[in-house]
């Protein structure tokens, strides 16, 4: 092969190494704003930065990478994929903490087809308690009751776990007692109790109060967008 077309080839190379590593670096961002999952951020991140270095700065054929499957396999991975693996293994660990949300704390809970609204609050143990209102109008005064309580003593908490990778929530709340009302606003408690739990995805939201207007009146209450996280 001549000088020139060496050249050519060489420019090629570098062409073709420059566009893996801008769809890396660039895609790698988008990825990261649109909430995709930690480790395809990091996939694309890794193709940025294993093109770089490949082509530019060297030494990545001798690179190896090992990666442990279980508890008794090892798989040993080398040259370019060694590297491309092992920074993506490197930049996901951080993303997904990143990206984790925190279970500790009160959450709003709420359910506007009943007038429900109340507060989960979880503590650094796991459990879980409830401040559950129901929204009533009660001698033409708008007002809030209590809906439910958790009615077993022994089980006075509920519990929240969140899944290895941060996506998801499970809730139970084992033993709960819900609050029925008449027309007068009186209360009475059901005679069982109810188990209440589930599995919930996260989501990104936003909250706050909003007014409702009229010719005739101005009143508030609240808004919540949200949007579903793939995974």
């Amino acid at each position: 092969m001549t000088n020139k077309g060496v050249r050519r080839t060489a420019r090629l190379d570098h062409l073709v190494l420059l566009s893996s590593a801008a769809i890396g670096f660039f895609g790698s961002v988008i990825l990261y704003f649109l909430h995709t999952h930690p480790i395809i951020v990091s996939v694309f991140l890794a193709t940025g930065v294993a093109s770089l270095v490949y082509g530019f700065l060297g030494g990545i054929d001798t690179a190896t990478f090992e990666w442990g499957v279980g508890r008794w396999v090892t798989v040993t991975l080398a040259g370019s994929i060694a590297a491309l693996v092992g920074t993506a293994s490197v930049v996901y660990y951080p993303l997904r903490q990143e990206t984790r949300v925190p279970t500790v704390g009160q959450f709003e809970w709420q359910w506007a087809g009943d007038g429900w609204r109340g507060y989960l609050t979880v503590l650094p143990d796991g459990k879980a308690e409830i401040d559950m209102k129901k929204f009533m109008t009660c001698n033409g005064i708008l007002t809030d009751k209590p809906l439910l309580r958790i009615s077993d003593p022994t089980h006075k908490y509920g519990t929240v776990k969140q899944s290895r990778d941060g996506t998801r929530l499970d809730v139970n709340l084992p033993r709960v007692t819900f609050i029925d009302y008449d027309a007068n606003c009186n209360g009475t408690e059901r005679q069982y109790s109810t188990a209440i739990s589930g599995t919930l995805d996260k989501a990104v939201a936003y909250a706050g109060r909003i007014s409702y207007t009229d010719k005739y009146q101005a009143s508030t209450g609240d808004m919540i967008l949200v949007r579903y996280v793939s995974h």
